[in-house]
């Protein structure tokens, strides 16, 4: 379920951050995709501890935390910080689900995407 949501969140990236910024409805789509992500990977921590422990990173952690600051307003959510993180999870958004933030949530796969969002635990 991660991996298809961040897959559908790659896929409605547009091809540079100028475009991003000026689409609310390429942010809207993306930041829910991305929400779907973070609660996912929540749900497997708390649901599949053994399947999380041996799979996790932090970018799971962040992306998880991502979540609470989309979900829950702990702060307006900066646009730039999730173009940020489509950029680093794919290298370049417009690379389609091949080189998507996908990869980002699949199982064995330690690179991910760094941004400012709360540490582990506070989901």
């Amino acid at each position: 379920m991660a991996v298809a949501a961040a897959t559908r969140a790659a896929g409605y990236a547009p091809a540079s951050e100028v475009e991003f910024l000026a689409s609310p409805m390429a942010q809207d789509a993306i930041c829910m995709r991305l929400q779907e992500v973070g609660e996912n990977l929540s749900k497997s921590r708390r649901h599949c501890p053994d399947f999380y422990s041996a799979h996790q990173s932090e970018g799971w952690h962040r992306l998880i935390g991502l979540r609470n600051v989309i979900s829950l307003g702990y702060a307006e959510v900066d646009m730039r910080v999730v173009w940020t993180i489509m950029r680093c999870a794919s290298g370049s958004p417009s690379r389609g689900a091949e080189g998507s933030v996908g990869h980002v949530v699949t199982p064995g796969r330690r690179n991910a995407p760094h941004a400012v969002v709360p540490r582990p635990g506070q989901d």
